[in-house]
């Protein structure tokens, strides 16, 4: 009579599959999480440069002479353009101005103007724009 002897060693198949599917779940897990992460710190990135090329605009804008500043074409007339493409980090922007003539309210400085900076990305999907808004008054003497 021959005896088999039955070893407990190694995985059966079902054992296999079972364990292949739950490897697969989490390293999916993973992989979503590292991607979701990346795309956040990349938005983030793209909404430091917009605030920044915004800051840049608004600077620009303050450094001007007050009758120059205005829309070529607009009202109030001056020398800037309403809409401007720039590109930084190799991300294109798109730069929206318009400027108001305003009554102030604070009767010291009568009216001024309204500088409303928009920049938003042409290239990214979930992006939201940058909005900058001050004002600027003539020099009082």
């Amino acid at each position: 009579m021959v005896k088999y002897i039955k070893s407990q060693e190694g995985l059966s198949l079902i054992e296999v599959i079972v364990g292949s599917a739950l490897f697969l779940v989490v390293a999916m897990a993973a992989y979503g999480a590292y991607s979701s992460l990346f795309q956040v710190a990349y938005l983030d990135r793209v909404k430091v440069m917009a605030l920044g090329l915004a800051d840049e605009q608004m600077e620009m804008v303050r450094g001007m002479s007050y009758a120059d500043i205005g829309l070529v074409g607009g009202n109030p007339p001056g020398l800037l353009a309403g809409t401007q493409n720039v590109t930084r980090g190799n991300i294109s922007f798109t730069v929206m101005l318009d400027i108001r003539n305003v009554t102030s309210r604070a009767p010291l400085f009568g009216g001024g103007k309204l500088i409303d900076i928009e920049v938003s990305c042409q290239d990214c999907k979930s992006s939201t724009p940058v909005t900058l808004v001050g004002e600027v008054f003539p020099v009082q003497l």
